[in-house]
């Protein structure tokens, strides 16, 4: 019992079945067991000893041999009155020695009977142990296990449901820190998209006041900024988005530096007027322009011409 109560339910790893929490258990029992055969035997010990009752006791056998010492002689003298007498005083003796005996085994605090019955005051009964042994036996089967490797089977379910309670209970920061972030993003992305209008606009600008000195004019050229759905408040939109912005490319003539961006069909109608550069520019007139970005924004044509440079390499070619 000191042993069950030193062993811990949550094994360490590797524990051999011998002295794990569950073969303390089964030895218990086989203790608990044993000291229940030995309270039995005890208890019958005395019963042989003592027992008014049974033919076979002691006591009983020791008064048959007083009655049979009674019927041997009715005289009140002489040698074999004498030797009767000694029997029965030898006879008293035993009866003593009985009676010491009989207390030794049950009728004293100190008594085997006594300290067998302390034993087994362990407030845990045999029906009790075998109650637990068998439960555990049935969870044991229940999870497809050993029955010694369950206190480690239940840890490993303990720490996956306490970790699921600890993340739950951590959800609600990483919300809020996910916002957090978000707002902080969005932010920055305003911040970059109110760059890039100025950015557009001056380059705009700059490049149409270069178009004339290139042969372009009565041409323009317009950066035309847009925001992706989803704006600033879903700067993540889309499976393969990110930011904010869209940028179109626009090659106007003097008649028409009002228009603003056409898409499908219509941009095919306009194509006398003006569109996007990718689909009215000649290729002259893609290279003018690539001409006066890189005048404008020294060494950024190789960020500029990734949409139209394959355009312009098929009509030279």
């Amino acid at each position: 019992l000191e042993k069950l109560k030193q062993k811990l339910w949550i094994e360490k790893r590797g524990i051999s079945d011998d002295s794990s929490l569950f073969s303390i258990l089964l030895e218990l029992r086989e203790e608990v067991k044993s000291v229940e055969a030995q309270l039995v035997a005890a208890q019958a010990a005395y019963d042989r000893l003592t027992s008014p009752s049974s033919p076979d006791s002691v006591v009983v056998a020791l008064e048959n041999v007083r009655n049979l010492l009674y019927d041997i002689t009715r005289d009140d003298s002489g040698p074999l009155f004498d030797k009767v007498e000694e029997t029965h005083e030898l006879l008293n003796a035993v009866e003593t020695s009985l009676n010491k005996c009989a207390r030794s085994i049950d009728g004293s605090s100190d008594s085997l009977i006594s300290v067998l019955e302390k034993v087994m005051c362990t407030g845990i009964s045999m029906e009790m142990i075998d109650g637990i042994i068998a439960d555990w036996n049935s969870l044991a089967r229940k999870h497809g296990i050993s029955p010694y490797s369950l206190p480690n089977c239940h840890a490993s379910l303990r720490d996956e449901l306490d970790g699921n309670v600890e993340a739950l209970n951590k959800l609600p920061e990483a919300e809020n820190a996910e916002r957090i972030a978000l707002d902080n993003f969005s932010r920055a992305c305003r911040e970059l998209s109110n760059a890039r209008v100025d950015v557009a606009s001056a380059l705009s600008q700059s490049v149409s006041d270069i178009l004339p000195i290139l042969g372009l004019e009565g041409t323009s050229f317009q950066v035309n900024m847009k925001l992706r759905q989803g704006g600033f408040n879903n700067p993540y939109y889309g499976s393969d988005s990110l930011g904010v912005d869209l940028v179109d490319f626009l090659l106007l003539h003097k008649e028409d530096n009002s228009m603003m961006i056409a898409t499908g069909d219509e941009s095919r109608k306009a194509q006398g007027q003006g569109g996007h550069i990718e689909l009215v520019g000649s290729s002259g007139e893609k290279s003018r322009v690539l001409l006066a970005i890189e005048t404008v924004l020294p060494g950024s044509i190789g960020s500029t011409c990734n949409g139209f440079d394959s355009d312009i390499e098929s009509e030279n070619a």
